[in-house]
């Protein structure tokens, strides 16, 4: 993929999301400079491309960079992004940072933007959770064919249903 991907970074480099898809080859095969420079190189050819700002954002998070990271990540915070993942990754870092609140924020517009996002809330739960907001109740389902798991549910009146998850 990385070989293909810099052929058509060669033929057409303005052209963005060749630039993002080939970070994203070059960070899988643990070239992470090379991943660097190609999603500065998308944004260098479309600075409104908000995934090369996300994928930036999170291979400067896993390098340590993580002021860096979260200058390009705020980019994100448009009007216009109708990415839930962007408010995720933003949920995450505030909730790292212990700003529960902005976590929240953020959480809930992942949500807007897709409403069954399992990740959107589990995050929200064990936010909600982690600060006292919700009751633990342990339970066991029913999985049909004789399957059974025991699941964790958690509920509260400011969140909005049910967060089911496996009990460790």
């Amino acid at each position: 993929a990385v070989t293909w991907l810099e052929t058509a970074t060669r033929i057409e480099p303005s052209m963005a999301s060749a630039w993002v898809n080939l970070g994203v080859a070059r960070r899988r095969t643990a070239d992470l400079s090379g991943a660097e420079l190609a999603y500065t190189r998308a944004l260098e050819a479309d600075p409104k491309t908000l995934t090369a700002y996300q994928n930036l954002a999170a291979l400067l998070r896993l390098k340590g960079r993580e002021e860096e990271a979260l200058r390009l990540l705020a980019v994100t915070d448009q009007a216009g992004n109708r990415n839930p993942y962007s408010f995720l990754s933003l949920g995450d870092w505030n909730r790292d940072s212990g700003r529960y609140d902005e976590a929240r924020h953020f959480y809930r517009r992942a949500l807007q933007l897709d409403a069954k996002s399992a990740e959107a809330h589990a995050a929200l739960g064990e936010l909600e959770l982690a600060r006292g907001k919700l009751v633990r109740l342990t339970e066991t389902k029913k999985l049909g064919a004789g399957e059974e798991r025991k699941c964790a549910r958690f509920r509260n009146q400011d969140f909005q249903g049910d967060v089911m998850g496996p009990v460790d």
